[in-house]
């Protein structure tokens, strides 16, 4: 009982000084404690890592408090990496903390959103080709640790079925790049059709956003054609062709530099 009034004490100086404007303050006051830190104010001087987009910090913290099993608010977590995210050059931060961090989907959810590159045609194709790369993969690393549901095969492997049920757009849009990522590798020359499950017909709360959305992103970002499915309104279908036409001229491009999400540690 002590120790929890203690780290309710550390947790108010924190998140005063953090009120106050001096976010430095804050991870100061919480660093010079030399009493064991719990959940509240391990919560706290990550919201302070947040406001400084202090991602070693933050790693630090994680390693130190949640692998030794003190819970954090995933909120907590998905707030700093959606923070960090949006500071420019931060973003692979980001993603390093979740991969190595992060075992819930609201902190996947958070960054993903944060990080994808916006649709400004404006914007520098490379840094936005390396945003669009590690998010995809970012997101093949959460669906391995079954955070995310991952594409699956149907029979004789001529389809890639994605289920995006109850995904939001950005999410979306990075695990349809993924999905093309692993048709267009699992076999180059003759690539299976891409199926992206975005809602059911009697279903329709989800269809009218993310369905249109994934279509016009595939579009615009990559002239990749798609189509709902004649057997499922539900289902937003790329061809194989088309998906043959996205590897051969944007795989190498955005993959060629990484050929995969850092593995993530062990929890």
């Amino acid at each position: 009982r002590s120790l929890e009034l203690v780290d309710a004490g550390l947790a108010a100086v924190v998140r005063c000084k953090l009120r106050a404007g001096s976010a430095e303050d804050a991870l100061l006051a919480f660093r010079q404690d030399p009493r064991p830190h719990h959940a509240g104010a391990v919560q706290a001087a990550l919201d302070a890592c947040a406001a400084l987009a202090d991602a070693e910090e933050a790693s630090r913290l994680f390693r130190a408090h949640v692998v030794a099993a003190r819970r954090v608010d995933p909120r907590t977590v998905a707030a700093c990496a959606a923070a960090i995210a949006t500071v420019p050059d931060k973003w692979r931060d980001a993603f390093e903390l979740l991969a190595r961090h992060a075992a819930r989907r609201p902190a996947f959810d958070a960054a993903l959103a944060a990080c994808l590159p916006s649709s400004d045609p404006s914007a520098d194709r490379p840094a936005c080709d390396e945003r669009l790369a590690a998010a995809a993969d970012c997101w093949a690393a959460a669906a391995r640790r079954q955070i995310y549901k991952e594409a699956a095969f149907g029979k004789r492997d001529r389809v890639l079925h994605l289920d995006l049920h109850g995904a939001t757009v950005p999410v979306a849009r990075a695990a349809a790049l993924a999905a093309l990522k692993r048709a267009y590798l699992a076999r180059p020359e003759d690539p299976p059709t891409l199926s992206l499950i975005t809602g059911s017909a009697a279903r329709r709360d989800a269809l009218p956003k993310l369905q249109p959305a994934l279509a016009d992103f595939l579009k615009a970002t990559f002239n990749v054609a798609s189509a709902p499915s004649p057997a499922n309104s539900g289902a937003l279908v790329v061809a194989s062709a088309s998906v043959l036409s996205w590897g051969l001229r944007h795989h190498d491009r955005l993959f060629h530099h990484q050929q995969g999400a850092p593995p993530p540690a062990a929890p």
